[in-house]
């Protein structure tokens, strides 16, 4: 049993659709690192919990795109416009988990890639049912 046994299959195909997860491509990922932007006040980053001042403005959340000053290549950006992190993301944890953010830790190693293998679960079951929706056709 996983413990993000909240996340299904149907409430996966429903955020796909958000802004946040439509970056199927370079090109789309491009749009939102374009519209991140400085902030004046810091708080938590949407990935790794620490202090940040940088905000993706399409998804209105904060993500780290630098570590003391240095570009770290938008690390915590890219993982959180990834499908493999949904449900892991300090907002997700009361929007999907529907417990207090102030009780989220950022996930280590392993929970990263345990999630990952259970979206992809989800990816594979959503491309047969495309592809059976096609043949149907």
């Amino acid at each position: 049993m996983y413990p993000e046994d909240w996340l299904t299959l149907a409430n996966f195909k429903l955020v796909r659709t958000f802004p946040r997860l439509q970056c199927k491509l370079a090109s789309d990922f491009g749009r939102h690192l374009a519209n991140i932007v400085i902030t004046t006040k810091s708080k938590p980053c949407e990935v790794c919990g620490k202090k940040c001042l940088t905000k993706c403005l399409i998804c209105g959340k904060l993500m780290c795109t630098m570590d003391k000053r240095k570009w770290n290549g938008a690390r915590c950006a890219l993982l959180f416009h990834s499908e493999e992190f949904f449900g892991l993301a300090r907002s997700d944890y009361q929007t999907v988990h529907g417990k207090e953010v102030s009780a989220w830790k950022p996930p280590n190693q392993q929970t990263i890639e345990r999630n990952e293998r259970r979206i992809k679960h989800f990816q594979n079951a959503i491309n047969a049912e495309e592809s059976l929706g096609e043949s149907n056709e």
